[in-house]
């Protein structure tokens, strides 16, 4: 009795003080179990859970452990411990050691389950089905199984849902990734990531769906103002790497651009469609059911169509302004017609410049000879817009020394000319302007030609067309 005691302290390495463990001190591990080749009648395995009091009296179970006969002297009535059993239970522990030893793990056992009154609290177990993904719970005696949707249970997949190249369909990928956790209903959890590139020529145009380890096409969504909303195009593009999180139903792309819907942007010159996910601002009318997004955002602000329908804006030769709530005439930097407009998508037409803003006008005048030039007479022009020289009322001369030539006056001097060029045939102004100006040129021929060759010449600055189009 003392000496198999005795056996035992030494086996398990019984010690009177703590030490303390290090990495280079790891124990040796059970290549093979205790008693691995002992057959009956030397080993008893597995060991009995019953009591084996009043059945074979002096046998072990893992209810009694060695019974109490064994403690009691033979003289007594007592029995020795069996030799088979010390190899049994020494055999059981050593195989559960050596199963940690290889680091494998253990999957959810029911009758164990209910043997011990359900799992603990942060007990974790692999998942049964995806190798690599693991089942932690979350509850103390949870009883549920994981592998079939039981509750309390969290899943964990280390480095899962890493993915290649998606293949398929520009709105319809596929994507094999490794391995994660999945539902009872054979659905990711709710908070899987996966990342994969985007294949070659596989950008969507449209709404895109995905199907990640053959679960099935799931939409995806994008990120915008108004929360995780469907895909509209331009999401994804070839070669880019995407991270992808499933939030119960649907794949939200989280690397994705945060869109604006309904903002307004430029778009190259020479391009004749819009970039995916977008529609040229050209005031045309749109389904509100087909871009309900943009349809929230804009309404009927931008005009009415039919029923159902919705008017984009329209950015065609406009120029488009920031609404005026300033005043009834704004201030001196804002402009004045438009008065105070607070309507959105509203239009106000041209506007008056101020003086400083006019540019000065100048006269060219047609042949080639050398002329004196002096002008007066009352210009037509608007009130208070700033210091131009303008041809003068037809019927005002024009007086040219000449002198020579076929035109030349006998005592050779001044001629005047009579201009026929009324002022009608520059652009119409109002009110009226007294001044007067002089200049020199060289000129010759009839005075027909002088006459005709008269021209306004406004500097304006450069106009570039361009596209712009808005955000679905």
């Amino acid at each position: 009795m003392k000496r198999a005691f005795i056996a035992l302290a030494v086996l398990f390495g019984i010690a009177t003080a703590a030490t303390a463990l290090q990495q280079s001190q790891v124990p040796g591990k059970f290549s093979i179990p205790f008693a691995n080749n002992a057959g009956a009648p030397y080993i008893n395995f597995p060991i009995p859970t019953n009591s084996q009091i009043g059945i074979v009296n002096c046998r072990a179970s893992l209810t009694d452990g060695f019974p109490p006969l064994t403690f009691t002297p033979q003289n007594a009535g007592g029995c020795p411990p069996f030799g088979a059993d010390f190899n049994g239970i020494l055999k059981m522990i050593s195989l559960w050691s050596q199963w940690s030893g290889a680091g494998a793990a253990v999957t959810y056992d029911s009758a164990f389950s209910a043997s011990i009154g359900g799992y603990p609290k942060n007990a974790q177990i692999a998942n049964a089905s995806v190798a690599g993904c693991y089942w932690i719970s979350t509850v103390d005696n949870n009883t549920s199984d994981p592998d079939t949707g039981g509750s309390g249970w969290s899943a964990s997949c280390p480095g899962g849902g890493i993915g290649g190249t998606s293949t398929g369909a520009a709105n319809a990928q596929a994507v094999t990734t490794t391995p994660f956790a999945l539902t009872s209903g054979g659905l990711p959890q709710t908070g899987t990531v996966i990342s994969y590139t985007v294949g070659a020529g596989l950008g969507n145009t449209g709404a895109l769906v995905l199907n990640v380890n053959g679960i099935g096409n799931k939409n995806v969504f994008r990120i915008s103002q108004l929360g995780a909303t469907l895909s509209v195009g331009g999401e994804t593009n070839p070669a880019q790497r995407v991270v992808m999180q499933w939030d119960g139903s649907e794949w939200q792309c989280t690397s994705c651009k945060v869109v604006k819907v309904g903002q307004l942007y430029e778009v190259t010159a020479s391009s004749t469609t819009p970039d995916p996910g977008t529609l040229f601002a050209d005031g045309s009318c749109q389904a509100q059911s087909t871009y309900a997004d943009l349809y929230a955002v804009e309404g009927t602000s931008y005009g009415t169509c039919s029923a159902g329908s919705f008017a984009l804006p329209d950015a065609r030769s406009n120029v488009m302004v920031a609404v005026a709530n300033q005043g009834s005439n704004g201030t001196s930097t804002n402009l004045s017609l438009c008065g105070n407009q607070t309507t959105l998508g509203g239009t106000c037409g041209s506007d008056a410049l101020p003086q400083s803003a006019l540019p000065n006008t100048t006269l060219s005048y047609s042949g080639s000879a050398s002329v004196n030039v002096s002008v007066s007479g009352v210009v037509s022009i608007g009130a208070g817009q700033g210091s131009h020289t303008h041809v003068p009322a037809a019927g005002s001369e024009f007086f040219v020394y000449d002198t020579g030539g076929p035109y030349a006056p006998a005592n050779g001097g001044y001629q005047g000319i009579t201009t026929s060029t009324a002022v009608a045939t520059l652009p119409a102004m109002s009110g009226s302007f007294s001044g007067s100006g002089s200049g020199s040129g060289y000129s010759s021929g009839s005075t027909s030609s002088l006459n005709g060759g008269v021209t306004q010449t406004v500097a304006v600055p450069p106009v570039q067309f361009i596209k712009k189009a808005v955000q679905l």
